[in-house]
């Protein structure tokens, strides 16, 4: 199976946070599974529609800087895994336009 990705995915122990016009505010991402320059694999508690509008505050570890991302939903998965937090969703983010500069900071930092 050929790969569509055009930028290689990151582990990462990057503190994200998230917010939705529709949601609660921000609210802070308990897993970041990997992460590029087109989009990230993140593990939420809730669980949001594919095409949702997505603002994301990413910190960099060791750095007051903070970056800012927006984007939607690609798509989205339940896992079967409940923990004591309850239901977890994988959730695909596509980025809009992202400033692959500002990017290279947090992909160096993962």
């Amino acid at each position: 199976m050929k790969e569509r990705r055009m930028f290689e995915r990151f582990k990462t122990l990057l503190e994200i946070f998230y917010a939705t016009a529709e949601g609660n505010g921000k609210q802070k991402v308990p897993e970041v599974k990997d992460i590029c320059g087109g989009g990230a694999n993140l593990q939420i508690n809730e669980e949001l529609r594919v095409g949702t509008k997505i603002a994301l505050e990413i910190s960099i570890p060791g750095n007051e800087e903070h970056i800012y991302l927006n984007g939607k939903v690609g798509w989205i998965k339940q896992n079967n895994v409940k923990d004591s937090g309850g239901k977890k969703y994988s959730t695909g983010v596509v980025f809009n336009n992202p400033d692959l500069l500002s990017m290279g900071k947090f992909l160096h930092a993962a």
